[in-house]
């Protein structure tokens, strides 16, 4: 069972957050801000939590609405897929879904 997060900030304030994540000299990150298509929310995906789902590649789950992409049609696809770059590798992403993009 999944637990649902709700969110006090305003989708008005959150556009107005960095859309792309930034890697800091010293190896931190800003915000990865991307928009889970269940939701239409934008949420952090390098904070976010992997899913459990028992498939090939895990996705993560939005945090405001508690849902990952594994039944998305376009998840079964490999024309929805994207090799990640390096920097998203060293936080477990083998392959991006272009809703990470």
């Amino acid at each position: 069972m999944r637990r649902l997060w709700t969110s006090n900030c305003s989708l008005s304030r959150m556009r107005k957050r960095p859309r792309h994540r930034k890697l800091f000299d010293s190896g931190s990150w800003e915000a990865h801000l991307v928009r889970c298509p269940k939701c239409v929310r934008e949420f952090d995906l390098i904070d976010a939590p992997w899913c459990r789902c028992r498939s090939v590649r895990p996705t993560k789950i939005c945090s405001l609405c508690g849902k990952c992409l594994c039944d998305l049609p376009e998840y079964a696809d490999p024309l929805y897929w994207v090799e990640s770059p390096k920097s998203f590798r060293s936080y477990g992403f083998e392959g991006l879904l272009v809703y990470y993009l």
